[in-house]
């Protein structure tokens, strides 16, 4: 990297940034003039309205950033544009009506999905190190499928505190540009990230503007994608799918901890509630800015090794990081549960 790419990477982090910053405010004061509020009830962390949708602010950023890095769009980029497009709209809709029927939000996010896997050709290989990539032929399209929607999802159901979704998109952003640079569209995470560091100043405890469904999902969305964006090849795809999930770690075991306990309940998997592990926590007395801090800092530590191994090629280390991320996610949920039995024997 010279010194005129340096200088034109900074200038576009820092205009997704700012842009976020001011936009994010703005949205604030027309979000709360429209009653696009959040209403606290029983399952919410929060105890006053507070405004949402506040994650069109970041997609500003991305955009603003990425437009003064990208003078032409290649087709594939309109793709992904639109693919975004109709996820945020669709979030948008939902903050500001309530309501929205999971099925047509599920269609929707399908929708977004095809029109990047059938022109990038779907996930060709299992997201395993070796000896277990194999590819996966005529499952390439609904594996792909299954995991763009899954990620969109489980990133919407993390974000139930405040800063809690805005750090990890930020050390996603980072953690997928020093990885894969100068791979085709790695600055395009880069200036997410700026965009979701410009809407932290809103939305670190107490947040003055929650995310809401158009940023949580779009942000879900983007780094469901990323491995189709970045990489046309099939192992290329696998390997990149396996370092968004070790750099969402704790966003997507805990998604899908929590998601196969209620299915075990049987309860429906789409209904508001707080149960996840980082929910407990804050039950359980911890602040939101503690809970952020006390998961993003492993999660951060993670982000190194995986990209390290990962950038190396070898199957072993990587492996090991696989591994150890289970373990991390054992510890985490040990940590939950004694906390919660500490609290319950002190009558709290």
């Amino acid at each position: 990297m010279n010194s005129h790419q340096l200088l034109s990477i900074a200038l576009a982090v820092s205009i997704s940034a700012l842009v976020s910053f001011v936009s994010v405010a703005l949205l604030r004061r027309l979000l709360r003039r429209h009653g696009v509020m959040d209403i606290p009830n029983q399952r919410s962390s929060h105890e006053t309205p507070v405004p949402r949708g506040g994650g069109v602010g970041i997609l500003l950023g991305l955009f603003a950033g990425w437009a003064s890095l990208r003078t032409d769009l290649t087709g594939f980029d309109l793709y992904l544009l639109l693919g975004i497009l109709i996820i945020a709209v669709v979030g948008l809709f939902d903050d500001m009506k309530g309501g929205l029927s999971p099925l047509l939000r599920l269609v929707a996010q399908s929708c977004a999905a095809l029109i990047i896997l059938l022109p990038a050709g779907g996930m060709s290989c299992l997201p395993l190190p070796a000896p277990l990539s194999f590819h996966l032929h005529w499952l390439s399209i609904p594996l792909g499928l299954i995991w763009i929607v899954g990620v969109t999802n489980i990133y919407n159901f993390l974000d139930g505190i405040d800063g809690y979704a805005g750090v990890q998109g930020l050390i996603c952003g980072v953690a997928l540009f020093v990885v894969l640079w100068p791979a085709q569209n790695s600055l395009f995470f880069l200036c997410l990230a700026g965009g979701c560091l410009g809407f932290l100043f809103h939305n670190w405890q107490p947040a003055r503007i929650f995310m809401g469904d158009a940023g949580s999902a779009s942000l879900g969305f983007i780094f469901g994608v990323a491995p189709f964006v970045v990489s046309k090849t099939g192992q290329g795809k696998a390997g990149v799918t396996w370092l968004v999930a070790m750099f969402l770690w704790f966003f997507l075991s805990d998604g899908l901890f929590t998601i196969l306990k209620r299915v075990c309940k049987r309860e429906k998997i789409w209904e508001a509630h707080r149960s996840h592990l980082y929910q407990r926590l804050v039950k359980s007395g911890a602040s939101h800015s503690k809970v952020v801090v006390g998961v993003m800092i492993p999660a951060l530590a993670l982000s190194i090794l995986a990209g390290w191994a990962w950038k190396n090629r070898d199957p072993a280390w990587m492996w090991i990081v696989f591994a150890l991320a289970f373990l991390a996610f054992g510890i985490y949920w040990f940590v939950v549960t004694a906390v919660e039995k500490r609290v319950a024997a002190d009558g709290g």
